[in-house]
């Protein structure tokens, strides 16, 4: 993707990581950091005696954190099936510029 310009990056973004990111194992790991991300801001609520608003803090920036790593690793994962997608609509990227 780094040789690729921004209208053909925007393009297999689109086209390709959009249907990447609604795959069940995706979604079901994604629910499941946010769920964590609750669960430790309860506990940090409960046991640290914070208020609501540190609590929705710490849940906040756990899970941006958590979720772009997350991103990240499912992305390097997936970087075989975006290069296969790259070379097999190169026609359709090539006009998307």
């Amino acid at each position: 993707m780094a040789n690729l310009s921004k209208a053909q990056q925007r393009f297999v973004r689109g086209q390709c990581f959009f249907w990447l990111f609604r795959r069940l194992p995706y979604r079901a790991g994604s629910l499941a950091i946010m769920v964590g991300c609750i669960l430790l801001a309860s506990y940090a609520a409960d046991t640290l005696k914070w208020g609501i608003w540190k609590s929705a803090a710490l849940a906040g920036a756990s899970a941006l954190v958590l979720g772009y790593l997350y991103d990240m690793v499912w992305v390097a994962h997936w970087r075989p099936e975006v290069a296969n997608f790259i070379r097999l609509h190169a026609a359709e990227i090539n006009t998307a510029a």
